[in-house]
């Protein structure tokens, strides 16, 4: 069965040499992981897609409660926040509050949103880093409530 869904890889796992896990925040599936087969090859049309931080829409073959990466295409990608080791380091500590917070399989409205405006004022540093990150935590514990 094919799943298309937007998505933004929070997670990415190496396998082998050419391929990789990745976690993906979702509304529909909340965090899914999948296979993502040969994407660390220079050639590869999905890199980009793949890469940490990246907002795309993902095409996934499921099969059982596997999901393995049929194709990507590109949303926006946050390339500013590696420009950053504060911010940076930020995006990783809010990529695992978020996969620590969601389950697998089950709908996280608003979420990828969420997260999407906050990668976004990370990467764009309009706002202090402190106030984001109280913000983010904010949402999170009023979620969780």
């Amino acid at each position: 069965m094919l799943v298309t869904v937007d998505g933004i890889v929070i997670g990415r796992r190496a396998i082998g040499e050419t391929s990789c896990f990745i976690d993906v925040l979702t509304d529909e599936y909340g965090v899914i992981e999948a296979t993502a087969h040969g994407v660390k090859k220079l050639t590869s049309k999905n890199a980009g897609s793949t890469a940490l931080f990246s907002y795309a829409k993902f095409c996934f073959n499921k099969t059982g409660v596997r999901y393995t990466l049929n194709s990507a295409e590109p949303i926006y990608s946050f390339h500013g926040i590696s420009s950053d080791i504060e911010a940076l380091s930020l995006a990783a500590y809010f990529a695992e509050v978020i996969k620590d917070t969601s389950a697998s399989e089950q709908e996280a409205k608003g979420m990828l949103r969420f997260m999407a405006v906050t990668l976004y004022e990370l990467d764009k540093k309009r706002i202090p880093l402190d106030l984001i990150k109280s913000v983010f935590e904010l949402h999170i514990a009023r979620i969780g409530s």
